[in-house]
């Protein structure tokens, strides 16, 4: 008796601690994520096969797993190009090619899986799948390779479409699809082996709608003859976006009635508008052209339909026609929106010298009541003084005049101060006749000399070079202030100033029609964009120092 009781005690907790150990629950592991792709063992008709049959081309490739074949036939590139891509489908650890069309004969074809085969679990990807093979005796072995950068930044272009065309019109690139085709990756680099030999008209386009040509408003790089490839060439473009040859009205926009809105297809300070009724009083409509935007302006005309030409260069390149309401919507309208008027400075901190404040107006502004203005800085008010005059640094013996909306401050300002605009009710008179019901008030700053400094920049040019667009860039590359050349001068000395403490960089831009700014590449005559050189190094400005540097244009790096 006293032999059982000894041994079932530890019997009893035996069988407790090895329930409790079988019942302890945890996660199941499964081992380790398979990050390992698929691979690939063989490939009927083997890489690089010649004399491969024209129909019902098969191709056959074997894995060592399955495989997911969704979207291969999306991403897939063939070359020559084909209207009609292969049937892609998956067979166990199989994936089948299958052409419906004819091959070509004597042709090298590559095709260009890129990352679409994955395998069919974690889906991890086989890169830079590439299959070669002829339907002739020999494989093509020739290559174009190269680089796609912005013309105005040199920043490289990924998916830009390299195309290759053996029709050599230059408008092939608009109407048919090219022989050969392949992306940019994103260095902006391509390389395309296995071309033929011959002729061809080469086009890098952005593709935006990946339809294998070039449309309006995409951009594009080219040569400017076609190039004959026989080996291993390079080719690099310099991409930017044309602009339309037409010119159009894109946008309409009546804020209300007496004042309409319309957005241009490119910025064209030189359009204007003529009145298609004669007999119409000047004084009763008005139009000014601000940057890309016509702003058309009238009064005391009403029930009526008013049709005007929109031209540019002596040519009508669009037309409006505005149907005015009666004179009780007309009126309503205007005395609503123009209650209000706001107004702002074109900055927010300006420098006391070499600098301008510019007052934009929320609407047309015929006349200022100076009397009831003022500008205010450390309690101290002093009488508004501006003028609608443009500044005549050319001195030009024509004035010209800011639009309505704009006014320029001529009053002598002070450094380090914080001035108040103030235009008192009754103050402003609008376009239409109509003045501010309530205060309006808004403020700015100037700098202390100690916090800004100038840059003046040498500049040594080829006489080849006749005008300029000077940039300074910020950090980031945007425009912080330009100067145009117009014509070259003789010093070719270039000063920025009211600068603050910072890194600053350079761009130049051969301005060949003069226009005074970028012009873009024009496919339809074959022209280049205009050529544009960056300053090699930043150039630091320390608060309260004027700093030189010579720019010798003639051997520095061209893009």
């Amino acid at each position: 008796m006293i032999f059982k009781r000894i041994f079932s005690i530890p019997l009893f907790i035996l069988i407790i601690i090895v329930c409790n150990n079988c019942a302890q629950i945890g996660p199941l592991t499964g081992g380790a994520k398979d990050a390992t792709p698929p691979k690939l063992l063989s490939v009927l008709p083997k890489d690089s096969s010649i004399n491969v049959k024209r129909e019902n081309t098969k191709l056959i490739f074997q894995f060592d797993e399955m495989v997911d074949v969704k979207t291969v036939s999306s991403a897939m590139i063939i070359n020559p190009f084909m209207d009609n891509k292969p049937e892609v489908s998956p067979d166990g650890k199989k994936m089948i090619v299958k052409f419906d069309d004819r091959l070509q004969a004597n042709t090298t074809y590559q095709i260009q899986f890129g990352k679409s085969v994955g395998d069919i679990h974690e889906n991890n990807k086989y890169k830079n799948l590439t299959y070669i093979f002829s339907t002739g005796p020999v494989i093509d072995t020739n290559t174009i390779s190269g680089i796609a950068n912005w013309a105005l930044t040199s920043n490289s272009v990924k998916d830009v479409s390299v195309m290759l065309f053996t029709d050599l019109t230059d408008t092939v690139a608009t109407r048919t699809k090219p022989s050969y085709v392949v992306k940019t990756d994103s260095a902006g680099t391509y390389s395309l082996s296995a071309i033929k030999p011959g002729t061809y008209q080469v086009v890098a386009v952005t593709d935006k709608n990946n339809n294998n040509a070039y449309d309006v408003g995409e951009a594009l790089g080219f040569i400017n003859s076609p190039i004959t490839i026989s080996g291993n060439d390079t080719i690099n473009f310099i991409m930017s976006t044309p602009k339309s040859n037409r010119s159009f009205i894109k946008k309409k926009i009546q804020p209300f009635w007496g004042y309409n809105k319309f957005i241009l297809s490119d910025t064209m300070p030189d359009a204007y508008i003529l009145y298609m009724d004669k007999s119409l009083d000047g004084d009763k409509i008005t139009y000014e052209t601000k940057n890309d935007t016509l702003e058309v302006y009238y009064k005391d005309i009403f029930d009526t339909e008013l049709k005007l030409l929109v031209k540019k260069d002596q040519t009508v390149f669009d037309t409006i026609t505005l149907n005015v309401p009666s004179a009780q919507k007309v009126d309503s309208t205007i005395s609503k929106n123009t209650k209000k008027v706001n107004v702002n400075p074109n900055k927010r901190v300006y420098g006391i010298t070499n600098d301008d404040v510019f007052l934009n107006f929320s609407c047309p502004i015929k006349n200022i009541d100076l009397d009831k203005c003022s500008l205010i800085h450390d309690s101290i008010s002093e009488k508004l003084l501006i003028t609608t005059e443009n500044k005549n640094e050319n001195n030009a013996l024509v004035t010209t005049y800011l639009p309505l909306y704009k006014k320029r401050l001529l009053n002598k300002l002070l450094e380090n101060k914080l001035y108040t605009l103030m235009f008192l009710p009754n103050s402003l008179t609008t376009y239409w006749g109509k003045m501010n019901t309530d205060t309006i008030k808004t403020t700015f700053k100037t700098y202390a000399s100690d916090d800004i400094g100038t840059l003046k920049i040498k500049l040594t040019l080829p006489d080849s070079l006749h005008n300029y667009v000077l940039q300074l860039l910020g950090a980031n590359k945007n425009v912080l202030a330009e100067y145009s050349s117009g014509s070259k001068k003789e010093n070719n000395i270039v000063t920025f100033y009211n600068l603050t403490a910072a890194d600053y960089s350079l761009r130049l831009i051969n301005d060949e029609d003069g226009n005074k700014k970028f012009t873009p590449a024009n496919f339809a005559t074959h022209a280049q964009p205009e050529a544009v050189y960056l300053y090699s190094k930043f150039i630091k400005v320390p608060a309260g120092w004027d700093v030189e540097t010579d720019w010798n244009f003639i051997s520095s790096e061209k893009k």
